[in-house]
């Protein structure tokens, strides 16, 4: 299992990127596969993968879109074309 991790400062402060990086270092151990910090404005998101097959290599988190929306998941998608 992945693991994911994020902040988010309500007065709109500007978040140090240090800190997110500090969060997803302390989450290593649960996500021993490498991983990545995203940080917009008064939020973050860091994401630490460990890989349990062959598609799960493929991850790459959080999401950035083209308009810079930020999205992570913890999920599985059943039903899906192989």
């Amino acid at each position: 299992m992945s693991a994911l991790g994020g902040l988010y400062y309500y007065d709109g402060k500007c978040l140090n990127a240090e800190t997110l990086i500090a969060l997803g270092t302390s989450m290593n151990v649960h996500g021993p596969d490498g991983g990545r910090e995203v940080c917009a404005d008064s939020v973050g998101f860091t994401f630490r993968a460990f890989h349990t097959n062959r598609e799960s290599r493929l991850d790459d988190q959080p999401y950035v879109s083209r308009d810079r929306v930020i999205v992570t998941w913890d999920g599985r998608l059943d039903n899906r074309e192989t």
